[in-house]
């Protein structure tokens, strides 16, 4: 008769368990944006995506919307390194809008108000309730998708 074993579960503490569901969440996101515009890139059109790109505001500077699927746009390799992070000049705040509202079939002004609000929540610090919030959105997300 063989033994059973058991695996013991190690309980995470709150630090690990935040830098687990961050990454969770990061790659979610990226999958989730990936899949826009059919799976192509948004500048190009003419490649696969293989990044997706925090167009509003940068993953560091606004952690509420570091996982919204409204911020990410997806890009081929030669866009997003070589046209939106190399060159920013190349493409403008306001093209990026347009390619936006274009993926996100959004008009402007309802997309940006929308993105203000979640980046504004004045009075509200992004904390651990947020980031498992987040978590949950994208998994539901991801299943829409059948990703």
């Amino acid at each position: 008769m063989k033994k059973k074993t058991i695996k013991k579960v190690k309980k995470l503490t709150k630090k690990e368990l935040i830098k687990k569901l961050t990454k969770e969440n990061k790659i979610m996101w990226s999958k989730i944006g990936r899949a826009k515009n059919n799976g192509m890139c948004c500048l190009c059109n003419k490649n696969k995506a293989q990044n997706t790109h925090h167009w509003f505001v940068n993953a560091a500077r606004s952690l509420p919307l570091r996982f919204k699927e409204l911020n990410g746009l997806p890009l081929c390799y030669g866009c997003h390194i070589h046209v939106i992070h190399k060159d920013a000049s190349v493409i403008n705040a306001i093209e990026l809008l347009n390619i936006a509202t274009r993926i996100f079939k959004m008009q402007k002004n309802k997309l940006l108000s929308k993105l203000y609000c979640l980046h504004s929540n004045e009075g509200h610090e992004y904390n651990f309730d947020d980031l498992v919030q987040d978590n949950k959105v994208l998994k539901e997300r991801m299943k829409e998708l059948g990703l």
